[in-house]
């Protein structure tokens, strides 16, 4: 009798082993651009990054920070192209200047899983800006997907005396 309910629970074990599935949808799922400064030198000025919704109200993405070497902004699903509003506002002058970056993209869906949400990733065709504070903007890497280390766009500030 005891050999019988061990061999039960054993085989019990066994199944609930085997019925185990894993599923193997992202953790961090969100696709995001990464934007690195530069040089690797720090922006010295306040930064907020903001962009237009759907509904044509405006939407602050990222608020007041200083300091930043990088910044990570959402990209939308619908349009195919984004337009980024950068507001520099200088520490000693509190002078504000406005750059707008605009980034076009192709939108490429993207499977995981059927358990996992629909994604899509981006792919950066073109990135056009003002340049009022910002001198350039390079792509480094035109696949924006969920891996926010690999900076997607490298944006060099104009100097102070420039």
């Amino acid at each position: 009798m005891r050999k019988t309910v061990i061999n039960a629970l054993l085989l019990t074990l066994a199944a609930a082993f085997v019925a185990c599935s894993s599923i193997d949808c992202p953790l961090n799922s969100r696709v995001m651009m990464t934007c690195r400064m530069g040089d690797g030198k720090l922006s010295s000025d306040t930064l907020t990054v903001s962009t237009t919704r759907m509904d044509d109200t405006d939407s602050v993405l990222v608020n007041r920070v200083c300091d930043i070497d990088s910044i990570m902004l959402p990209m939308s699903y619908v349009h195919e192209c984004d337009s980024f509003y950068f507001d520099f506002k200088d520490k000693a002058t509190k002078a504000h200047v406005i750059d707008t970056v605009r980034v076009t993209k192709t939108n490429v869906p993207h499977f995981e899983s059927v358990d996992c949400n629909p994604m899509l990733f981006h792919e950066i065709t073109k990135v056009s800006h003002t340049t009022h504070r910002i001198a350039s903007i390079e792509t480094n890497n035109s696949h924006v997907t969920y891996n926010t280390q690999i900076a997607n766009l490298i944006i060099r500030l104009k100097e102070d005396n420039e």
